[in-house]
């Protein structure tokens, strides 16, 4: 009957004890498990690449919107979406809501929003 298969722990002992033959030691690599692989490199050059990609995201979503809201009232269809200015009001207006005051004591809308 062949041996039993060692457990994860039983590894960790047989390699520690094991002895090899002079000139036949296994190097360690950078690809072994045991090793932990390095931390990304980090610092501004990231936060910078991050900030990138955000606004470039964002950019492809405002032009999206616009570019459909343009195009579907050109076909003038209102599937799945009316293009009109109540149902997608254009970005600029959106923003530009963010900003105004309902009554002239409460705060911006963008800092009641944050509030809650």
């Amino acid at each position: 009957m062949p041996e039993p298969l060692p457990m994860a722990g039983q590894l960790d002992f047989v390699a520690q004890t094991a002895t090899w033959p002079a000139g036949n030691v296994p190097a360690m690599t950078a690809s072994d498990p045991a090793t932990p692989a390095p931390a990304p490199a980090g610092g501004r050059a990231t936060v910078v690449r991050k900030v990138v990609w955000f606004v470039a995201l964002l950019m492809l979503l405002v032009v999206s919107w616009e570019l459909y809201k343009a195009v579907a009232k050109g076909l003038d269809t209102t599937w799945p979406i009316r293009p009109d200015n109540k149902s997608m009001p254009h970005v600029w207006d959106i923003v530009a809501e963010l900003f105004e005051r309902r009554r002239a004591q409460d705060d911006i809308l963008a800092v009641l929003l944050l509030k809650e």
